[in-house]
Order: C-alpha cells, then sequence, then structure tokens
C-alpha cells in the first residue's frame, strides 16, 4: 500500500455524459484520417529539417526546458486520460474517478476504468486500454505537423515539446508490457 496508492480528484461521469458527442467528432473516422495526413506531413518535414529537430532539443536541455517538459507532460497526460474515458464511456462504462496516482512515491495521472471489465467484449476493453496511447499519438501527429508550419516562436517551441513527449511517453514508456501502464494491460487482454 505505502509503494502504490491513489487520489480522486474528479467523478467526471456527468461531464463526459455532457461531452461525449463532441469526443465522438473528435475520434470519427474522417478527423482520425486527417490526423493521419496532417502526421505524415509533419513527419516529413522534421526529416526534411533534422537538423534544426535536433538542435531544438539540445536548446531546451536545460532547467528550462525541462520545466517546459514538465508542463506538457502533465497536458499530454491529461489528454491520454481522457482518451481512456471516453472511450469507455462510448462503451457504456462509467468513469469513477480520474486522479494523482502514486507508484514508489512518482505521480501519474490515472482513469479509474475498472468497469470496463465488466465489458464480455474483449475488443471493447482492448479499445478502451489502448485508448489512451492512440490519443496521445494522434496529438503528437498534429503537434509534429504544426512544428513542421510554423516559424520560429511559441508555438513552434510548444509544438516541439507536445510531439516530443507524446512521441517519447507513448513508444518508449506506455506501450512497454513490462510496466503495468497501458502496454500491460492491452497484452493481458489480448492474451
Amino acid at each position: 500500500n505505502c509503494l502504490f496508492f491513489k487520489i480522486a480528484l474528479i467523478k467526471p461521469d456527468t461531464f463526459l455524459d455532457s461531452t461525449l458527442m463532441f469526443a465522438k467528432v473528435i475520434g470519427s473516422k474522417l478527423v482520425r484520417y486527417i490526423v493521419y495526413i496532417l502526421g505524415l506531413m509533419g513527419i516529413y518535414f522534421v526529416i526534411q529539417n533534422w537538423d534544426q529537430f535536433i538542435n531544438t532539443f539540445l536548446y531546451f536541455f536545460n532547467w528550462n526546458g525541462f520545466l517546459f517538459y514538465a508542463f506538457s507532460l502533465v497536458f499530454v497526460k491529461a489528454i491520454h486520460e481522457l482518451g481512456h474515458a471516453y472511450t469507455a464511456k462510448n462503451f457504456g462504462c462509467n468513469v469513477n474517478s480520474m486522479g494523482i496516482a502514486f507508484l514508489v512515491f512518482f505521480p501519474f495521472l490515472y482513469t479509474d476504468n475498472t468497469n470496463a471489465w465488466r465489458l464480455r467484449d474483449h475488443k471493447k476493453r482492448l479499445t478502451i486500454n489502448f485508448a489512451g496511447i492512440s490519443t496521445e499519438l494522434h496529438l503528437a501527429l498534429l503537434a509534429t505537423f504544426v512544428w513542421g508550419v510554423s516559424d520560429p516562436g511559441i508555438l513552434k517551441s510548444a509544438a516541439f515539446f507536445v510531439a516530443t513527449t507524446g512521441w517519447i511517453s507513448s513508444l518508449l514508456i506506455n506501450i512497454s508490457p513490462f510496466m503495468r501502464f497501458d502496454g500491460y494491460y492491452v497484452l493481458a487482454d489480448f492474451l
């Protein structure tokens, strides 16, 4: 109990019910295909400007950059958790709480999707488990595109932080089945 504990901050069920239609529009196939096209264009822009991209990373390799990454991590993870919550709500599950959990005193955001285990269709449970990573990767694709098309300034820097945070946290941390994050639950439900 000392190594893992949760602190519920909000009970989002009513908010999720009232905004689910907006989330369905954002999660529609048309919007996703637009994000994929823009994301591929953004990746192309990054490849074309690889030196500038790497130099941006090295430029922010200091305490100010660390603070910007901390803020972008909280933002990206909040969107990640909303992805889980809206997907669970779309399948008729209640989302009892959202908040902060501590794993060996390291804080991270969580969404209580325990009602998802009541779903008989394992594909729906798998979709809920994978929704956070999917949402985060879509956000990273959009931010990569914004980085590629914007002029140097605050918008380009913010897009850089969101893109790199989304790519790194999704592909290196969340997708790993060896830690009890999304990849672990996706693999467990898949098996």
